[in-house]
């Protein structure tokens, strides 16, 4: 099986800790799992955003206003990934940090030498926090 036809995904667990796990049974590769590394280090390098986490490790992220639920990334049929983020926001925070989000993860990409295979970012707003 070739490197692209694979799809993982990152999970923060309770305890900030991550979890790669592929999707459909599929095992996961390499390079699909820096990418969705990569692109999880790049939105959280922002100081608004965090890792979604719930209890008491929430008040640790009070400050941040998008908090990081999963990195998914599924290849885009020609050889390239499309990375998909989701978040969870805070009332009433505008939506603009969008742009940010996306530019830090192709940097982060860049960065690890993935930005070739990087084809679309998206970044899916799925729940607001109070």
């Amino acid at each position: 099986m070739s490197d692209h036809q694979d799809r993982v995904v990152l999970e923060t667990q309770p305890g900030g800790d991550v979890l790669v796990r592929p999707r459909a049974g599929l095992p996961e590769t390499s390079r699909a799992r820096r990418l969705a590394r990569a692109a999880r280090a790049g939105a959280l390098s922002l100081p608004e955003v965090a890792p979604e986490t719930s209890g008491e490790e929430s008040t640790a992220n009070r400050d941040a206003r998008w908090h990081l639920k999963d990195v998914a990334v599924k290849p885009s049929g020609v050889g390239g990934y499309h990375v998909e983020l989701r978040f969870a926001v805070q009332a009433g925070t505008a939506t603009g940090l969008r742009h940010a989000i996306g530019q830090q993860v192709r940097e982060a990409a860049d960065d690890r030498g993935l930005g070739p295979y990087l084809e679309m970012v998206t970044i899916v707003v799925d729940g607001m926090r109070p």
